[in-house]
């Protein structure tokens, strides 16, 4: 939020007078207090004034498409599938049972409710997270927010490798778990959802791959070092956006 929005929703929730508000704490807050009001300032004004609450109107909305790619990001998930909800809500109704941390288990049931409309569902994911209603959260409550998303994503991640280890199937689709060990030690993995609609372009991709690699004339070593590079690649990738998020 700008900082002339959060001034005029601080001369908002702080006025008790009227004649304050408009004659003072709202010029005061965008910064035309005792300034000659001339027909050009007086047009600045108000459309710094309209602009203000324009985005204090559409605030809400802003906040919790926020915590929906908050959300998604956390969880390698990408915010612009169409079914991406539909997969996190299989995979966490799978992994409710192998939870014995009474935040994460929330977390995983919220996630798993499909009844909710898309609103309702990320307050409640919100609630979960910062421990009250996003209707209620302060500026600070963000990084609670995205501290909160960071923390439970990656419990939720580990318990679908569990999951998967014991043959539970997550999630609707192909799911298969990608990981490697880099030469510097570290160990990175990934859940990997995939949807019957996007077969098609997988098992091209996989095809055209394939053709390279015959084309290629490295050794069956040195080609699976070269899939594996690409694989490290790609999860950097991964981990590198939900970090800058």
């Amino acid at each position: 939020m700008s900082a002339e929005a959060r001034a005029v929703r601080e001369a908002l929730l702080t006025a008790r007078q009227p004649q304050t508000l408009l004659f003072q704490a709202l010029p005061v807050g965008l910064g035309y207090l005792d300034i000659e009001w001339s027909d050009e300032r007086r047009e600045a004004y108000l459309l710094a004034l309209r602009q203000a609450l324009i985005e204090l109107r559409d605030a809400y909305a802003n906040l919790l498409e926020r915590i929906r790619r908050g959300l998604y990001e956390a969880l390698h998930v990408s915010a612009d599938h169409p079914q991406a909800r539909e997969a996190l809500a299989s995979a966490a109704e799978a992994c409710i049972p192998l939870s014995s941390d009474l935040r994460l288990e929330a977390f995983l049931r919220r996630l798993a409710d499909q009844q909710l409309g898309d609103r309702e569902w990320l307050e409640s994911v919100g609630a979960v997270v910062v421990h009250k209603s996003p209707r209620e959260w302060l500026d600070r409550d963000i990084v609670t927010l995205e501290s909160g998303l960071a923390e439970l994503s990656a419990q939720f991640r580990r318990l679908q490798d569990i999951a998967l280890a014991r043959g539970v199937r997550v999630g609707g689709g192909r799911v298969m778990r990608l990981g490697l060990t880099d030469s510097e030690g570290r160990e990175l993995s990934q859940i990997v959802h995939g949807s019957p609609e996007e077969e098609a372009g997988v098992a091209k991709i996989v095809r055209e791959l394939n053709a390279v690699l015959d084309s290629s004339t490295l050794q069956p070593q040195a080609r699976l070092l070269a899939v594996a590079e690409l694989a490290r690649q790609l999860l950097d990738n991964t981990d590198q956006k939900v970090t800058d998020a």
